[in-house]
């Protein structure tokens, strides 16, 4: 089942909407990770940048988070995105041993904009089990990411 409630929340740069979504089981999903694993495949506690250079995130709560609790990430967009670029939540979907898999949309999507060199998404997400996610953007022939991992506990 998927829930979806518009909100509008002012930033310091401007009025930016997003939508919260609840995203529950959807398509085929890979296992959970242990957090460990994540953490070597690049999907840490905290905000992982190395694929976004020049912008800032920060996310609310981090690592272990409740099913179901609202889930913030903020920040400076990535040095080379225009606004107006979509920056989308995926989830990695490992595929047999190391760190080789897929990064897959999560139900319908859960998406926002670049609105003044800012970006703002605001989500929930109900998955047991510890998962890597990506706040990706794809400019040209570009591609930007954000990854972490969340533990409901």
């Amino acid at each position: 089942m998927r829930r979806t409630t518009v909100l509008c929340a002012l930033s310091a740069a401007a009025l930016t909407a997003t939508a919260i979504v609840i995203a529950g089981p959807a398509g085929a999903v890979g296992p959970a990770m242990a957090p460990s694993k994540l953490d070597k495949c690049g999907f840490t506690r905290k905000p992982n940048l190395s694929q976004w250079p020049g912008g800032t995130a920060t996310m609310v709560p981090q690592g272990r988070i409740p099913a179901g609790k609202n889930t913030i990430i903020q920040g400076k967009a990535a040095t080379g995105l225009p606004d107006g670029t979509r920056l989308e939540l995926l989830r990695f979907n490992p595929s047999g041993n190391g760190c080789h898999g897929s990064l897959d949309r999560i139900g319908s999507g859960i998406a926002t904009t670049v609105k003044g060199g800012n970006y703002y998404i605001n989500f929930q997400l109900d998955r047991q089990g510890s998962y890597g996610y990506a706040l990706q953007a794809v400019s040209g022939s570009n591609s930007y990411e954000i990854e972490f991992q969340i533990t409901p506990p």
